[in-house]
C-alpha cells in the first residue's frame, strides 16, 4: 500500500508537473478532513505521510489510528478529496504558467464555439476568445491554427480561464515584434498603432540607427515580413508609416499621400488643416472617413481635410457674395468652417441667413466626402 502511494505521487508529479510536496500535503489534508468527518470536527487529528516510505501515520486525540478504522466509506471520501486537491494543485500550476504569458502572443487551435465565445485549445488548458476580442468578418473554423494575445488569466476553483484577443492594437504590435528582428533587437521602435480590426491599420515606426530604414525593415525582403502579418490577419490592410518629430511631416506620411499637401497646424488645440488636390480628396479621407480617422488616432492630432480649390456653388447665395468671400480669403472648406457666423457677416453682402446657408453647405460637403467611395485608394499592403 505504501509503495502504491509513492508510485501514485511519482506518476502525478511526472504527468501533471506538480511538485511532489504539494501532492503529499494535499493527501494529508484530505485524510485529515475525512477523519474529522468520521469522528467529529472538534477532534484533534494529526496526519503525516513519510516522504521516503509512503507510510501514513494518523492520530486521533493522540491515539494512533489503524487504517482499517477509517473504513471503506472514509477511504472512498479520502480518494475523492485527494483527487480534488490534486486537481486544485494542477490548476494552480496551469494558472501560474499562463499568468506569466499575459501580454504575449501564443498559438492555439480553434476547438468549438460556445455561447458566443470561441473556445481555443491551448495545450495545457482551454482559452476563450470573447466577442470583443474577435475580428469582424473573421471566420473561426474548428481545427484552425491561429495566434492569440493572452489578455487575462483567472482561476475559478479547479478551472483556469484564459481570456484571448485578436482585435486589439496590442495584438498587432506584438505580431510586428515577433516578425521583425530589428524591433526585437531595439533598432526599430513602434511609436504608435491605430487599428480598425479586420479592415485597415496604421503602424508608425522609427529607427534608432540612421543606417536602417524602419519602414523597409518592417516590410522585409520582397515583403516577406509584412506578408506574414497580413496573412495572420486574413488580409487586413496595413500602412507602415515613418515617424517624424515634425507634426506636419508625420501627418502627411500618416495620410499616405504621395503628392505634396498643404498643412497648417493649430498647435495649442492640436488641430491640423490639410489641403490636398481635388482628385486625391477621397483617398485622403478614405471610405467612411477611415483613412483620416486612423491617421488622427496615430498622430494624436485632429485632422481636417479640404480640397485645394472648392467651387462654392451655394443655393441662395449670390455669385457676387461668393466672389467677395473669396477675395476676403475664404477659398477652401476649412477657411469657411473655421470662420464663425459673426466673422462671415463682416463680409459685404453676407447676413446671418446667408452665413447659416454657408455653414449648412459645409456640413453637406463633408458628409458627401466622408461617405463617398474611396476611389483608387492604395496603400502598403505588401
Amino acid at each position: 500500500m505504501n509503495g502504491e502511494l509513492l508510485h501514485i505521487v511519482e506518476a502525478l508529479h511526472k504527468e501533471k508537473e506538480i511538485d511532489k510536496e504539494i501532492i503529499f500535503v494535499g493527501i494529508e489534508n484530505a485524510l485529515r478532513t475525512t477523519i474529522q468527518k468520521r469522528f467529529g470536527q472538534n477532534k484533534e487529528v494529526s496526519v503525516e505521510i513519510n516522504r521516503e516510505t509512503g507510510e501514513v501515520i494518523a492520530t486521533l486525540e493522540g491515539e494512533k489510528l489503524h487504517p482499517t478504522e477509517l473504513g471503506r466509506i472514509a477511504a472512498h471520501l479520502a480518494k475523492q478529496l485527494i483527487m480534488q486537491k490534486i486537481h486544485e494543485a494542477e490548476a494552480e500550476v496551469v494558472y501560474k504558467e499562463y499568468r506569466e504569458l499575459v501580454g504575449r502572443v501564443i498559438p492555439g487551435t480553434v476547438q468549438r464555439i460556445e455561447r458566443g465565445n470561441v473556445i481555443v485549445d491551448m495545450e495545457r488548458t482551454e482559452g476563450f476568445l470573447p466577442q470583443k476580442g474577435r475580428v469582424a468578418g473573421e471566420v473561426y473554423k474548428v481545427g484552425a491554427r491561429m495566434r492569440f494575445l493572452v489578455v487575462n488569466v483567472v482561476k475559478q476553483g479547479q478551472k483556469v480561464r484564459v481570456e484571448l484577443d485578436r482585435a486589439s492594437e496590442d495584438f498587432l504590435r506584438l505580431l510586428f515584434e515577433s516578425e521583425v528582428p530589428d524591433i526585437q533587437e531595439g533598432i526599430v521602435e513602434i511609436v504608435g498603432v491605430a487599428r480598425d480590426a479586420g479592415h485597415r491599420s496604421k503602424v508608425a515606426v522609427r529607427s534608432k540607427d540612421p543606417r536602417v530604414d524602419p519602414v523597409g525593415a518592417c516590410v522585409g525582403v520582397k515583403g516577406a515580413r509584412i506578408r506574414s502579418i497580413v496573412e495572420e490577419l486574413n488580409g487586413e490592410r496595413i500602412d507602415i508609416v515613418a515617424y517624424s518629430d515634425t507634426p506636419e511631416e508625420f501627418i502627411a506620411w500618416a495620410l499616405k499621400l504621395d503628392e505634396a499637401v498643404g498643412i497648417t497646424t493649430d498647435r495649442e488645440h492640436k488641430i491640423a488643416y490639410v489641403t490636398v488636390p481635388s482628385d486625391k480628396l477621397s483617398i485622403a479621407i478614405g471610405k467612411h472617413g477611415q483613412n483620416v480617422n486612423l491617421a488622427s488616432r496615430l498622430t494624436k492630432w485632429q485632422i481636417e481635410i479640404a480640397p485645394e480649390e472648392v467651387v462654392l456653388d451655394i443655393e441662395g447665395v449670390p455669385a457676387e457674395v461668393i466672389n467677395r468671400l473669396q477675395n476676403e480669403g475664404y477659398n477652401t472648406l476649412n477657411d469657411l468652417k473655421a470662420a464663425s457666423i459673426e466673422e462671415l457677416c463682416e463680409v459685404e453682402g453676407v447676413d446671418e441667413r446667408i452665413a447659416k446657408r454657408i455653414k449648412e453647405f459645409i456640413v453637406k460637403m463633408e458628409e458627401k466626402l466622408v461617405f463617398g467611395e474611396e476611389e483608387g485608394a492604395q496603400g502598403d499592403r505588401e
